[in-house]
């Protein structure tokens, strides 16, 4: 017997805020509100709303393997091109705020836009970011920690131009807000679709 879920359950948008028992883990306690499946052996299930592919599906609740998720369906090697990485407070103020706004790019295609707010709430991860230029997409890896993933909200975009997520990726010292916009022909980069 698995796990029980609830499903997502879509506002007035057509948006979906998953409450703390969207996620559940079997471990006789009440779920914790991420997705505890990196490197678990405990059993992990969400259920998203109708409407959306089982790609999709994939894409949305990925928890910090949308790269290699989709260099692997393509079979092609994922560009990820920096357009902003700003310090939106003080290098002197902890916590530091760092606004981004990244492309993934696949055979020269845009397949994912994301733009992220990073919290950095620790004097030492800030010393790395600035004094030994640790990328903020590597600090996590850098420091061997694994982050909780906490899925927000998923939803379409009203115009038919794709999907989209707000998820978290946090530890202690540093909160990562993330909104990743998907084109609406990921899965069809080799079709001749431009996303």
């Amino acid at each position: 017997m698995g796990p029980p879920s609830i499903p997502l359950q879509p506002d007035a948008n057509g948006t979906t805020t998953p409450d703390s028992k969207s996620c559940s883990t079997v471990t006789g306690a009440d779920p914790p509100p991420h997705f505890g499946d990196i490197m678990s052996s405990r059993e992990t299930s969400v259920l998203i709303p109708e409407g959306y592919t089982p790609l999709e599906r994939i894409l949305l609740t990925a928890n910090g393997n949308v790269q290699r998720i989709l260099s692997a369906y393509h079979n092609a090697k994922v560009t990820v091109e920096i357009l902003k990485n700003e310090l939106a407070s003080s290098l002197d103020d902890v916590p530091a705020i760092f606004h981004r706004k990244v492309l993934l790019i696949i055979k020269g295609k845009t397949c994912c836009t994301a733009n992220s707010t990073v919290i950095i709430r620790d004097e030492k991860y800030l010393r790395l970011l600035v004094d030994q230029h640790v990328g903020i997409g590597q600090l996590f890896r850098y420091l061997n920690i694994l982050p909780e993933f906490a899925l927000t909200k998923v939803g379409r975009d009203p115009a038919g131009n794709g999907f989209w997520r707000k998820y978290t990726l946090s530890s202690p010292g540093i909160v990562c807000e993330i909104h990743e916009d998907f084109p609406p022909h990921v899965f069809e980069l080799d079709n001749g679709a431009s996303p």
